[in-house]
């Protein structure tokens, strides 16, 4: 009887450790890696950082002209984001606007030549995209930004 108790007990424990291998190794394979990805050249329309917080504030006015166009889904991401991150106006490379950690936007060094109008380059990792409603524009998260340039429009 005491041998099919440690029998027992060591197919219990065994099972345990799988079973913590397994979850430990499910959320590893969550995390975002961007080993062997090639980063998105971007152009900025400028360098002006608006806060999460306007944008919101724009969407959620009661005089937004496509308020039934939205996607609650993207509106509740944006919401999730804290104060660290900021938006900015993307000319080409995506459609809309990037979104990234202030941080990060503060590699973009200011523009203090204003006599010409100006495209910053950058490249970063899209880390993932929501498209504000139908017809509306997308919001990509971007990291690991890198600026590239500044030419003249």
């Amino acid at each position: 009887m005491n041998k099919k108790i440690i029998i027992g007990v060591l197919v219990a424990v065994i099972i345990i450790l799988i079973g913590t291998f397994a979850v430990f190794m499910g959320m590893t394979s969550n995390t975002t890696s961007n080993v062997g990805a090639t980063k998105t050249t971007i152009e900025l329309y400028n360098d002006e950082k608006k806060s999460v917080d306007s944008i919101i504030n724009t969407i959620e006015d009661p005089n937004y002209r496509d308020k039934d166009k939205l996607n609650n889904e993207t509106v509740n991401w944006l919401k999730s984001l804290d104060d660290s991150y900021v938006v900015l106006e993307v000319i080409n490379g995506l459609d809309g606007y990037v979104v990234m950690k202030r941080d990060e936007a503060n590699k973009i060094p200011p523009d203090n030549d204003t006599s010409i109008m100006t495209v910053i380059v950058i490249k970063g990792f899209v880390k993932e995209t929501h498209n504000l409603g139908a017809g509306l524009s997308d919001y990509t998260l971007i990291e690991n930004v890198e600026f590239v340039n500044r030419r003249a429009l």
